[in-house]
């Protein structure tokens, strides 16, 4: 899929997660030996599925199609063990590679907020704002398989996935919008994002407007020093982004929680200043 380019070396792959962090694809080092990491292009992929359902027109030919989804993402990596470009890893240097790549993912079964990332290059940059794509909050999803049957180099494939259903610029971008004003949010990449909203008080209420059909309406105040954050991927409203619940002032009727679609974004407040935290999306 486009939001990995190219799999193959050069190409830099940073794998982040509680037990340590890892590097494909370049020379790097375990337990104080050089090693390599090789990710085989062949075998590695970047998943997003369809979720639909229809159903038989009755008594005629054809389906009725209902609205469609996209799933989470998966990231399948096939690894190969190196010592070098030319010579497979073996005995010491194979056993502690091995261990990296179990102790590593492993660690990502049940990783928390911002614990698991994928990283990776895109020749060019990215994007206008940031020279690197990533896969955020990664979990394990396939257990690391160990294939000792390779004729080259030992290989370990294994799949971590995202609940969210696209890639993203590892640089966040953070704008502010003050009350009355209108700020246009350019999503260079090629899927829908999720922003995050941070509205800031004293308010006795604010909307967010991106369009017909595309606000949100809250209703309730916000004191002085106090700010409600939006996850528009969670659908969650909370005081000071762990405090109260705060989903009780949202005007249901009148409100969706806007994504920022590719392209350009005007976002728009009412009665109040915030900080839209988001990225360029692809998938």
């Amino acid at each position: 899929m486009p939001a990995v380019p190219d799999w193959s070396a050069p190409t830099q792959f940073d794998l982040t997660s509680p037990y340590a962090n890892l590097t494909f694809n370049v020379p790097t080092t375990v337990a104080g030996m050089p090693c390599l990491f090789l990710l085989n292009m062949d075998a590695c992929d970047f998943a997003i599925s369809v979720r639909e359902t229809s159903n038989n027109v009755p008594q005629s030919d054809g389906g009725i199609l209902h609205h469609r989804f996209l799933t989470k993402t998966n990231i399948t990596l096939s690894i190969g063990l190196w010592e070098d470009d030319d010579q497979p890893a073996c005995d010491e240097l194979l056993a502690a590679m091995v261990d990296a790549l179990s102790g590593a993912f492993r660690s990502l079964l049940n990783a928390g907020d911002n614990a698991g990332r994928l990283a990776w290059e895109v020749a060019g940059g990215s994007s206008p704002t940031s020279t690197l794509r990533m896969l955020d909050d990664c979990r394990l999803f396939v257990y690391p398989d160990y294939d000792e049957r390779s004729v080259e180099a030992k290989t370990i494939v294994v799949t971590i996935d995202s609940q969210y259903p696209y890639a993203q610029d590892l640089t966040p971008i953070f704008t502010p919008v003050a009350a009355g004003d209108t700020e246009v949010l350019v999503n260079t990449g090629t899927a829908a994002y999720f922003p995050v909203f941070r509205v800031y008080g004293p308010a006795a209420g604010f909307t967010i407007s991106l369009g017909v059909d595309r606000q949100l309406v809250f209703v309730d105040a916000i004191g002085g020093g106090d700010y409600v954050e939006i996850d528009t991927f969670r659908n969650t409203m909370f005081l000071n982004g762990d405090g109260a619940d705060q989903l009780s002032g949202l005007d249901v009727e009148n409100s969706v929680f806007p994504v920022l679609e590719p392209g350009s974004n005007s976002v728009q407040m009412f009665d109040a200043d915030c900080i839209v935290e988001w990225a360029p999306a692809y998938g």
